[in-house]
């Protein structure tokens, strides 16, 4: 099972820190990603490991936002609000505590661009920008495994492995998806919950 939250949130708790070593990157079955084991304290566990990650290293998970962005090395986790703008971000969290939901596939990062009252602004790589809260952990850097979607397959039957089934041969109308189109970026998408203001009549 992959550990999916390097930090638990407590609220009201103030900024704690972690640090943990790499035991071993290994291929998982389950995902495009590599991932990593990891052991800090009295337990280990299973995380995605980034592009560079290797047997040995240390890593670091921070719940805090200082003053001061923090000058970050690939593999750690830190909230939006305490790394510096322009940083290639992976595993993503959309509500503080939940876990990465975002950004987990082989090879991909996101970039965090600007940083506005509380809340980041994020580029996935689909070049959708989302609105998340600063409190939201993130993990700096590249997810493993750069050139997964540069394989071969090589025959139908490697396709079948992956479990995808052959078409049933009959011939289709083409619906409007075969034409090129141009279709514009789609707009900010917030996951903050921004406080409401009831207007008194």
């Amino acid at each position: 099972m992959i550990d999916f939250q390097r930090l638990h949130f407590e609220p009201g708790k103030k900024g704690t820190q972690i640090e943990e070593r790499v035991i071993e990157v290994r291929y998982d079955p389950c995902r495009s990603g590599d991932i990593a084991l990891v052991a800090g304290g009295n337990r280990k566990r299973w995380i995605i490991a980034t592009e560079n990650m290797q047997a040995g290293n240390l890593i670091k998970s921070s719940s805090v936002i200082g003053r001061m962005a923090v000058s970050a090395d690939e593999g750690d986790s830190h909230p939006l609000g305490a790394l510096p703008v322009g940083t290639l971000i992976n595993n993503l969290e959309l509500q503080p505590g939940k876990g990465a939901q975002y950004i987990r596939a082989a090879g991909t990062c996101g970039v965090l661009l600007r940083k506005v009252n509380g809340t980041a602004i994020i580029q996935l790589p689909s070049k959708q920008q989302i609105q998340v809260s600063e409190m939201c952990v993130a993990t700096v850097g590249r997810v493993s495994n750069v050139d997964h979607n540069k394989r071969v397959v090589g025959k139908a039957g490697r396709n079948r492995w992956f479990g995808i089934r052959p078409s049933s041969g009959l011939w289709k109308r083409k619906g409007g998806w075969a034409g090129r189109k141009i279709h514009p970026l789609p707009s900010l998408k917030s996951y903050v919950n921004l406080p409401t203001v009831s207007v008194q009549p």
